[in-house]
């Protein structure tokens, strides 16, 4: 099916139109929660439906707490959830009437109002669903979860481009290096990934990108005394 819907992709685009062939699949994953990969996700979104030859779907896949609408100050009438589980019976134009669209231009696919619907959505939906955006879109943007969740690799699987946003900081960076190692094992999972730092907001907290010096000791009178050189 999936084979299906990405040749009918290629044919809706006529030689001539200038419109890309396929659809490309960007997955915005982050290292640690708060360092922005939600805020990348929308205005990565955005940007891209400034072209009139793009049309761009938003997908937030953090399925328990995401907040991509909140970002678009959108008020959602359909959900994730609900275009998984009618996949199946949507065409073209009832799927795109199932997201809302944003003045921008971007189409979002929202998640779950309930904690309990989570649940509903599978790994395999999401393939589905994943497949017929892609036969219906230039751009799908996927905003993952922290959790890297089943429904999450699936993201990273079908993705053409993984942005994997970190900060300056220690527990961020130890995830990065954490991740890498894990994503290093995984076939084709690895090559896709590019690190975006994020640096604004940036404060003393930070790693800076200058090597810090080794501290340096200074002996006295019975005692040794540490102090750090900056």
């Amino acid at each position: 099916m999936l084979a299906a819907l990405a040749r009918i992709s290629e044919r809706r685009s006529a030689p001539g139109e200038g419109r890309p062939r396929g659809s490309q699949v960007v997955a915005v994953a982050g290292s640690l929660g708060g360092v922005g990969n939600t805020s990348l996700a929308v205005n990565l979104a955005c940007m891209l439906a400034q072209k009139p030859k793009n049309s761009v779907t938003l997908v937030d896949l953090d399925l328990c707490l995401g907040d991509a609408d909140i970002f678009l100050d959108a008020i959602p009438d359909y959900t994730l959830v609900d275009v998984a589980q009618n996949v199946t019976r949507l065409d073209f134009s009832l799927l795109k009437r199932s997201l809302t669209k944003h003045s921008s231009g971007v189409y979002l696919l929202p998640r779950p109002v309930r904690l309990e619907d989570c649940a509903l959505i599978t790994p395999d939906d999401l393939r589905r669903v994943i497949g017929l955006l892609k036969a219906t879109f230039t751009h799908l943007v996927l905003d993952l979860s922290k959790g890297y969740s089943p429904n999450d690799m699936v993201a990273l699987e079908m993705a053409n481009h993984i942005l994997l946003v970190t900060q300056l900081d220690l527990p961020c960076l130890r995830n990065v290096v954490r991740l890498m190692m894990s994503f290093n094992e995984m076939e084709g999972i690895a090559d896709k990934i590019k690190i975006v730092v994020n640096r604004a907001g940036l404060d003393n907290g930070h790693i800076t990108m200058k090597r810090p010096k080794r501290p340096s000791v200074r002996k006295s009178t019975g005692s040794s005394l540490m102090s750090t050189e900056r």
